[in-house]
Protein backbone atom coordinates (compact mmCIF):
# COMPACT_ATOMS: atom_id res chain seq x y z
CA UNK A 1 0.00 0.00 0.00
CA UNK A 2 1.10 3.53 -0.72
CA UNK A 3 0.85 6.45 1.70
CA UNK A 4 -1.64 8.99 0.39
CA UNK A 5 0.33 11.90 1.82
CA UNK A 6 3.74 10.88 0.49
CA UNK A 7 3.79 13.51 -2.28
CA UNK A 8 2.92 16.25 0.18
CA UNK A 9 5.61 14.97 2.57
CA UNK A 10 8.26 14.93 -0.18
CA UNK A 11 7.29 18.47 -1.23
CA UNK A 12 7.41 19.67 2.40
CA UNK A 13 10.91 18.25 2.91
CA UNK A 14 12.06 19.82 -0.38
CA UNK A 15 10.71 23.24 0.66
CA UNK A 16 12.31 23.01 4.11
CA UNK A 17 15.73 22.04 2.75
CA UNK A 18 15.65 24.60 -0.08
CA UNK A 19 14.67 27.34 2.40
CA UNK A 20 17.67 26.49 4.58
CA UNK A 21 20.06 26.36 1.61
CA UNK A 22 18.70 29.68 0.34
CA UNK A 23 19.99 31.64 3.35
CA UNK A 24 22.86 29.55 4.75
CA UNK A 25 26.27 28.40 3.55
CA UNK A 26 27.07 24.97 4.95
CA UNK A 27 30.74 24.00 4.80
CA UNK A 28 33.43 21.95 6.48
CA UNK A 29 34.59 23.20 9.90
CA UNK A 30 37.79 25.24 10.13
CA UNK A 31 40.73 24.92 12.51
CA UNK A 32 42.39 27.77 14.45
CA UNK A 33 44.41 28.72 11.35
CA UNK A 34 41.27 29.02 9.22
CA UNK A 35 41.94 25.92 7.12
CA UNK A 36 39.09 23.56 6.34
CA UNK A 37 39.02 20.27 8.22
CA UNK A 38 37.81 17.47 5.92
CA UNK A 39 34.78 15.61 7.23
CA UNK A 40 34.69 11.87 7.61
CA UNK A 41 31.24 10.56 6.80
CA UNK A 42 30.04 7.30 8.26
CA UNK A 43 26.73 5.50 8.64
CA UNK A 44 25.30 3.36 11.40
CA UNK A 45 24.69 -0.30 10.76
CA UNK A 46 21.47 -2.13 11.39
CA UNK A 47 17.96 -2.30 10.03
CA UNK A 48 17.72 1.51 9.91
CA UNK A 49 20.94 3.12 8.68
CA UNK A 50 21.53 6.84 9.13
CA UNK A 51 24.57 9.16 9.09
CA UNK A 52 26.58 9.49 12.29
CA UNK A 53 27.16 12.94 13.78
CA UNK A 54 29.65 15.19 12.00
CA UNK A 55 30.83 18.77 12.43
CA UNK A 56 30.12 21.56 9.96
CA UNK A 57 30.00 25.34 9.78
CA UNK A 58 26.66 27.05 9.11
CA UNK A 59 26.79 30.76 8.29
CA UNK A 60 24.33 33.23 6.74
CA UNK A 61 25.01 33.84 3.03
CA UNK A 62 24.75 37.64 3.29
CA UNK A 63 23.62 40.53 5.48
CA UNK A 64 20.20 40.39 3.82
CA UNK A 65 19.94 36.69 4.65
CA UNK A 66 21.02 37.38 8.24
CA UNK A 67 18.32 40.05 8.61
CA UNK A 68 15.74 37.65 7.17
CA UNK A 69 16.76 35.00 9.71
CA UNK A 70 16.65 37.44 12.64
CA UNK A 71 13.20 38.75 11.63
CA UNK A 72 11.73 35.24 11.33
Amino acid sequence: RICLGRNMAIDSVFLAISSILQVFNISNPRNEEGKEIPCEYDFTSGFFSYPTDFKCTIEPRSLVAKELIVRS
